[in-house]
């Protein structure tokens, strides 16, 4: 997860707790509105967490940090793969105007993505490392001007990321 003043402006709402019953995790999950139970459960689900942060200066934007450990390497790049089908088939659906695709150097497996809607955006990074899955974003309501960028999400990621690649599954 995100630690503190690794994504600049944001601060964790809570404490965190790991769920271990897939059925806690999909109603907390950022999965594309997606039940992932089944799936997750074929992958060898073992636990979630998710970490919401508060913007320190108002109400119009947020973030959140998320991770879950799977079976194997193998169930969680597939999982990665679906999850990005799923985002991108929200186009349409639920309000989501637009799915756009970019890049997040530094990240080798990295998948970065913009989401627009009626009522505001928001960009997200998904990665796989081992076992693991890992989930930042950051979303702001259609009346923010000083919209969150890419580079700042990118930099939060790279942060993660250095300090949890190649971690051993315990």
């Amino acid at each position: 997860m995100l630690r503190a003043g690794e994504f600049p402006g944001f601060i964790p709402k809570q404490q965190p707790s790991a769920l271990t019953d897939v059925a806690a995790w999909n109603k907390v999950a950022p999965s594309g509105g997606v039940d992932v139970r089944a799936r997750l459960m074929r992958e060898g689900f073992v636990a979630g967490v998710r970490e919401d942060l508060t913007w320190t200066k108002g109400n119009d934007r947020g973030a959140l940090s998320a991770a879950v450990r799977l079976g194997s390497p193998t169930a969680a790049r597939a999982e990665i793969a679906q999850q990005l089908r799923d985002f991108h088939a929200e186009v349409g659906h639920r309000g989501v105007l637009t799915y756009t695709a970019f890049a997040v150097p530094g990240l080798p497996t990295a998948h970065g993505f913009t989401k627009t809607a009626k009522d505001g955006a928001g960009h997200n990074i998904i990665w796989a490392d081992g076992p693991f899955i890992y989930h930042v974003g950051v979303g702001w309501g259609a009346q923010v001007t000083d919209k969150p960028t890419q580079g700042q999400l990118i930099s939060a990621a790279r942060t993660l990321y250095s300090r949890v690649h190649g971690r051993a599954a315990p």
